[in-house]
């Protein structure tokens, strides 16, 4: 998706918008878990990033741009103000990051392990002629590992290996980033003010209590809104396609009914799982990619694109699951699943009149 005029405030990071994302200055503090409290924190100097470590780094980025949605508490201001001083002062780019750092990790104090945490400022293009600051935080945690060193034998026959552990390291692993946040505070531009996310969610897909409490949010909008939201907006863009248009034997309602079928069979929104479960076409590759992305739009344009959030397919209304399909002759078909699998099939008239044939194919029907 290309560059939006922006007119009122947007309800995600578009896809444009993400791959714009660059950092501008990054910082790193030790945490270290079995220090005295008041020496937890290590505090360290900002980092000059080379190729390899700006690509590692903009890629946990760009992973927590598409986080789940929360908004900050009227007066949660530990986070927030640090995080307004790093972008107004950036002479105290360290002293604010460090400030961040201690409210981290006297904030999350139960089972927390020794590791980093990250903070830096990031430009994303707004739109084509404009930039915003965000600052990214994130905890790393550190990783043992072993390296293998080769040597000779004594005797020189053959050689040996030798393991030596290296500790307080970080690898490169997405699992490696245990929580992260990107935050936004300009109140014009998004309707969102942070988006975060976890190596584990807890129970209700939500970040954990204890990290939420840090960072001074609540959630902007429940996960049962979403749901029902994601599956109304394939349902409208379904109906507005013509038939022409669509592969053979494909029906309209088909494509909410996969849509419904993915947040039953699925507990976290992923926006290319939800395409490919959506989007069927063993036809026509090009037509297919043409179809993810018209749908991709008008996802976007419904804030749905890029955020991650738990899928509640018990809070979907049974008129949102079933298909309803009504002939000019004002007969009404109700049912639910896709209309092949249920024996359904339609097919243009074979008596010469314009029009449709609508095929059951049932073990048996009554009158009720």
């Amino acid at each position: 998706m290309g560059w939006n005029v922006a007119t009122t405030k947007e309800k995600s990071l578009n896809d444009a918008q993400i791959q714009s994302l660059k950092i501008k200055r990054l910082i790193f503090h030790v945490i270290n878990v079995e220090a005295e409290e008041t020496q937890r924190v290590k505090p360290l100097d900002e980092l000059t990033l080379d190729e390899d470590q700006n690509k590692f780094f903009l890629e946990r980025i760009k992973s927590v741009a598409s986080g789940i949605q929360y908004n900050f508490l009227e007066h949660a201001e530990h986070t927030k103000t640090p995080s307004k001083q790093l972008l107004s002062d950036e002479t105290q780019f360290r002293t604010n990051s460090l400030v961040l750092t201690q409210a981290f990790a006297s904030y999350h104090k139960k089972n927390m392990a020794s590791g980093v945490f990250v903070v830096a400022i990031v430009e994303s293009k707004y739109t084509e002629k404009e930039s915003i600051n965000l600052v990214f935080l994130a905890k790393f945690d550190h990783r043992n590992v072993f390296q293998i060193i080769v040597k000779a034998n004594e005797d020189g026959v053959g050689n040996h290996a030798v393991m030596q552990k290296v500790a307080d390291t970080l690898v490169e692993d997405k699992s490696a980033i245990q929580k992260s946040a990107l935050i936004n505070l300009d109140n014009e531009k998004y309707d969102w003010d942070v988006l975060a996310d976890e190596r584990r969610l807890n129970v209700n897909g939500e970040i954990t209590d204890y990290f939420r409490d840090f960072l001074g949010v609540s959630l902007r909008e429940v996960a049962s809104v979403l749901t029902k939201r994601a599956v109304q907006t394939v349902h409208q863009w379904a109906i507005a396609q013509a038939s022409t248009d669509l592969p053979n034997g494909e029906e309209k309602g088909n494509y909410r009914s996969r849509a419904v079928a993915y947040m039953e069979s699925n507990t976290v929104f992923d926006i290319d799982g939800y395409l490919n479960a959506v989007i069927r076409d063993e036809d026509d590759g090009d037509r297919k990619l043409r179809m993810e992305q018209s749908l991709r739009n008008q996802l976007d344009e419904a804030g749905i694109t890029n955020q991650k959030f738990a899928t509640r397919p018990n809070s979907l209304p049974k008129k949102l699951k079933k298909q309803l399909w009504k002939t000019d002759e004002g007969i009404t078909l109700e049912f639910y699943g896709e209309a092949r699998d249920l024996g359904i099939e339609t097919k243009p008239r074979t008596d010469g009149v314009p029009g449709q044939e609508i095929v059951i194919k049932t073990r048996g029907y009554k009158t009720v």
